[in-house]
Order: structure tokens, then C-alpha cells, then sequence
């Protein structure tokens, strides 16, 4: 069906419940409009008071006269019916924006409003290898890069494991404080644990979990999404990361002498440059197309964390940091 015969079946339904009572007036000089019987009504809305532009004018006609009848209009041609049915649409979509703005919709995992901070754009960039990560369920991608951001943040802390799980998603569980801090030192306690043994029940989708397991499973991809980023060196050994992103494989290998020496280096799928940051040293190698580099750093202290940034020079100059830590 078109749309100039939907327009033709809406007059013709209008004008036959008029016709059924043709003492009700469609008009009145305040500007009010009472429904009939049958009233249009789609999505349950009011057509008059879809627009106030259209009710003050239908005043301004009424104002001149005391009754307003449908009948008194000469029958509309055929071509007319597409500009009527465009001003119907603009009207609906008029007052759907206007609900939608004063109650907006919640993401499925929400049970009330919250504010978030605007994502950065390098976030999505890194997204794709979050779809990856070994999740004992599955999340929503727009959650996964919100937790990625929120780790990017709480990375650069000095606080320790369980706190920063918490603090990274605190924000989801508003005045939930208590319980996130009893789970998260559940996770940290036991790290070889699986959700599937942590959770009494593990739904199979994220948005179908209770608030405790989305806690419960916040908090998990969290960890999982902190120990992807960070390189626990051991001392005389090695340990390597890789990160997929829209551009492809990222790849890092941290080693440590026995002397205490650390070297890092990179493979990157474009051009770009790894740095590194320690107490009282700074390394950077940089190269403009892609393939390996890597730095050398002397006289870092053991179990201290050390921020290792990757930046890759595309347009958004998207940049993802990793932790090191020299373990003993």
C-alpha cells in the first residue's frame, strides 16, 4: 500500500466517523479538541496535540466561526493526499522525539538513567579485539568499550587490584558500593576461577543476568580486560601481548635480564610509536609505515607498574596503554 491510498483510507475513515455524529463539533473557539468515539489514535498519541502549531491554527479558524465541520471542506484530489500524509508523519516523529527527550530509553542492562562521559573515538577503534576476550557470557560491544575506557583510567592508579575492578565499574551500579566490593574480592581471590563457577548461574546473554550477576560479570571482564593490557615480566624470562584492532594485529614482547634490563618491542600494523614512562627514565621508537621497533630500559624496580602507550598515526590518532611489571 502506498502512501497516497493510506491517506485516501485515513479521510475515509475520518470522514465516516463524523458522519456518525454530525451534532459533534471538530472545533472549538479555546482551542480544544475532543476526541470522538473512534479516534485516531496511532502509538496511543493525540493527533492534536502532536504539534502546537496545529492546534493555535485550528484556534485562529475557529475563532471565526462557532462550528467547524469536515463536511464543509470541498473533497480533496488525489495528489493532495501525499503533502496531508507528510504533515502526519512530521507530526509523529515530532512527538516521538519530544518523549524520547524527556524520557529517554535505557540501555538493557540499565534500571535507571545514568550519564555517561562522550566516548572517545580511539575507543572503537580498539574494539574488535574485546569480542575476543574469554567471557564466560556475552556482552553488548557498546558495555565492552565502556569498561575498556574506564580500565584505560583506572590503569594509571596506584590502587590496588580489587579496587580497581570497582572503580571501573562503579558507575553502572549506582550505591552498590558493599556488594561490588565483596565480589570483587571474590574475583581477585580466586583467579583461576571461571564465571561459570563464580556465578551460581551463568545466563547465556549479559542484558538476561540479574543486577548481582551483571555485577559479578562487570567485574570479571574487567580482569580479563586488565590482564590483556598488562605484561607481568618475570626476571630472566619473557612475556608477549597481542591486540587486534580495526587496522590489524598489534603485537608487544616485554624481556628482562637478569641484570635487570628490559626490552620491548613492537609490531605494529601501520605506522606509529611505542613509548614508555618509568620514574626516572623515558624510551620512544617510532617508524612511519608499519612493521617492528622496540627500546631498552635500564634500573627499573620490581613490582612497580610502568605505563607502556602505543599510538598508531591515523587520522583519530588512536591510543591504547599497557601496563609492565617486572615480577620477582
Amino acid at each position: 500500500m502506498n502512501r497516497e491510498s493510506e491517506a485516501e483510507d485515513f479521510f475515509a475513515w475520518l470522514l465516516q466517523t463524523l458522519a456518525l455524529n454530525p451534532d459533534q463539533p471538530s472545533g472549538r473557539s479555546d482551542a480544544s479538541v475532543e476526541p470522538s468515539g473512534q479516534s485516531f489514535n496511532p502509538l496511543t498519541m493525540n493527533f492534536d496535540a502532536l504539534d502546537s502549531a496545529a492546534v493555535d491554527d485550528s484556534a485562529n479558524r475557529s475563532a471565526q466561526s462557532d462550528v467547524f465541520s469536515f463536511r464543509d471542506i470541498p473533497p480533496l484530489k488525489p495528489g493532495e493526499f501525499s503533502a496531508v500524509q507528510d504533515r502526519f508523519y512530521s507530526l509523529l516523529k515530532h512527538r516521538l522525539r519530544t518523549e524520547i527527550e524527556q524520557k529517554p530509553p535505557l540501555f538493557p542492562w540499565e534500571s535507571e538513567l545514568l550519564e555517561y562521559e562522550a566516548e572517545p573515538a580511539s575507543v572503537r577503534f580498539w574494539a574488535a579485539h574485546l569480542r575476543q576476550l574469554n567471557l564466560p557470557t556475552v556482552f553488548p560491544d557498546s558495555l565492552l568499550e565502556h569498561l575498556l575506557e574506564q580500565c584505560q583510567t583506572v590503569m594509571q592508579s596506584s590502587l590496588q587490584e580489587g579496587a580497581k575492578l570497582v572503580r571501573a565499574v562503579e558507575s553502572l551500579f549506582p550505591n552498590q558500593g558493599q556488594a561490588l566490593n565483596d565480589l570483587a574480592g571474590l574475583v581477585v581471590a580466586a583467579p583461576a576461577r571461571s564465571g561459570a563457577t563464580l556465578l551460581a548461574e551463568v545466563p547465556t546473554q549479559y542484558e538476561s543476568a540479574t543486577e548481582a550477576q551483571r555485577m559479578a560479570l562487570s567485574l570479571l571482564a574487567t580482569r580479563e580486560i586488565l590482564g590483556a593490557l598488562t605484561l607481568p615480566v618475570p626476571a630472566g624470562g619473557n612475556v608477549s601481548r597481542g591486540w587486534q584492532t580495526e587496522t590489524g594485529l598489534i603485537h608487544i614482547e616485554a624481556e628482562s635480564s637478569e641484570s635487570g634490563t628490559l626490552r620491548v618491542r613492537g609490531t605494529l600494523p601501520c605506522g606509529g610509536s611505542i613509548e614508555f614512562h618509568g620514574a626516572e627514565t623515558e624510551a620512544i621508537a617510532q617508524r612511519p609505515n608499519a612493521g617492528k621497533l622496540g627500546i631498552e630500559l635500564f634500573g627499573l624496580t620490581p613490582n612497580t607498574i610502568y605505563p607502556l602507550t602505543v599510538q598508531l598515526s591515523l587520522p583519530d590518532q588512536p591510543l591504547l596503554s599497557f601496563q609492565v611489571v617486572l615480577v620477582d
